[in-house]
């Protein structure tokens, strides 16, 4: 599961700065590469916290988890670092903001291609 967590979050780290750089060198941003932006900078935060948790073996940013043969996995008994916290919250949130910013982007899209919506005044 590591080299897949590797992967998937290399790939969208690399997409991130792609779209990124894409979007913002034109200038002005319309309404629909504005929230294209957002997605980015969220999967460039979930991808960024995934590889930090992955890449470095022993860290403080890692949530260490204990198998016993036989037992349901749990946490260790002493409480993780704060920077566990820290890597969870930030991965968590960046992760379910970016599929909020996917579904107004989807309502938007069908409001201007469907309804016929237009944003200009």
């Amino acid at each position: 599961t590591r080299v897949w967590i590797m992967a998937w979050s290399s790939i969208a780290l690399s997409l991130s700065f792609v779209m990124l750089f894409v979007v913002t060198s034109h200038g002005k941003v319309n309404k629909p590469e504005n929230i294209i932006v957002i997605i980015c900078f969220c999967f460039l935060f979930q991808a960024a916290g995934f590889l930090l948790s992955v890449m470095v073996p022993q860290s403080p940013f890692k949530c260490s988890i204990v198998e016993k043969p036989g037992d349901p996995i749990y946490l260790k008994t002493n409480s993780p670092s704060p920077t566990c916290y820290l890597t969870f919250t930030a991965t968590y949130f960046s992760g379910l903001a970016a599929n909020l910013w996917w579904v107004t982007l989807n309502l938007l899209w069908f409001l201007m291609l469907g309804m016929n919506w237009s944003s200009d005044g």
